[in-house]
């Protein structure tokens, strides 16, 4: 049963990066707002069309972390009574919610949030954790585990997977960007800093390069085969560029003014990001999405074909797995 999965994955994998099919099209690039709040930000987009943001307003100094669906804001509660922050990373088909609650001493822990209540997440061998993705179907949950110096700086320590089902916890090997591990599927293929994705059933990974020669950076990869990602110049300067959008092996460079960050991507290839002059400065920063365009009859087959074996290994993993607790 194990072997069959792997190779599932594994086909995926490769087709993914080796068969670059004939995707036609370009993307529709839509700007999302907010009425009385000046700064915009979209992390994710479920396979509901769900998407996940934070918007924000300078001159009252307000911010909501909000769920849009059919043309409306619902804002997500605050985290009890205290002072700690949310910095929601990832959204599941069922609206589970999963990111960062942040300390005003500087603590962080993993948080999801399911039905307007929060659960922390913490590990017995780091003093900070961070939830960084989750898989459309709430299985499984990214996360960066840290440790603080001397002077109480975060050291990052190990990047993992956490089983939803069984509450184990799954420490990635691979390069050190795999300490920094972003979004995952439901078939268990993560995306890292440095260009890899990385299967976590073989703890296989490949590297991506961006068009441009800069550094590349995968956020999320979907189950149909759908990179949203973006580059930035190097190590040494890493001011985002580009974002970018489409297939592993056709890729495309989103046509966004100034510098922008693709976050999310659902199966339908829609994506979710940032842009704006300056992305560092967090005041005026614009949501936007993009809607990819109908793909060619042969790209179509193939893809499907590659949805059919991963569902199939999908389904076996889920009957061999206990009940979610």
């Amino acid at each position: 049963m194990k072997k069959s999965n792997h190779l599932a994955s594994a086909c995926l994998l490769a087709a993914t990066f080796c068969c670059a099919p004939a995707w036609a099209g370009s993307y529709q690039v839509h700007e999302l707002t907010r009425s009385g709040y000046n700064a915009m930000l979209l992390r994710d987009i479920n396979n509901m069309g769900d998407m996940l943001g934070m918007s924000s307003s300078y001159e009252t100094g307000v911010s909501k972390t909000f769920i849009y669906s059919n043309g409306e804001f619902v804002d997500l509660p605050k985290y009890g009574n205290s002072d700690w922050g949310f910095g929601a990373k990832g959204i599941t088909d069922d609206r589970v919610v999963v990111g960062i609650l942040s300390g005003i001493t500087g603590e962080r822990r993993g948080g999801i949030l399911a039905n307007n209540v929060y659960q922390t997440f913490t590990l017995p061998d780091a003093t900070d954790v961070e939830f960084s993705g989750v898989s459309p179907d709430g299985h499984f949950v990214t996360g960066r585990a840290y440790v603080r110096d001397a002077d109480d700086n975060l050291v990052p320590f190990y990047g993992f997977v956490l089983d939803r089902s069984t509450q184990m916890v799954k420490k990635l090997n691979g390069p050190a960007e795999i300490l920094s591990p972003n979004g995952i599927n439901n078939a268990g293929m993560l995306t890292a800093w440095g260009g890899f994705v990385y299967d976590i059933h073989t703890d296989t990974y490949q590297q991506l390069h961006s068009a441009d020669g800069g550094t590349f950076v995968p956020y999320e990869l979907s189950d149909t085969g759908f990179l949203a990602a973006y580059s930035f110049p190097g190590y040494f300067n890493p001011t985002p560029e580009s974002a970018y959008a489409g297939r592993l092996g056709a890729l495309e460079k989103l046509e966004i003014e100034g510098a922008s960050v693709a976050f999310g991507v659902n199966d339908a290839g829609t994506v979710v990001g940032i842009y704006g002059d300056n992305l560092m400065d967090s005041t005026s920063t614009r949501a936007f999405y993009a809607v990819a365009s109908v793909p060619e009859p042969a790209t179509w087959a193939l893809w499907l074909g590659a949805g059919l074996v991963l569902g199939i290994a999908a389904s076996r993993r889920k009957r061999a797995r206990s009940p979610a607790g």
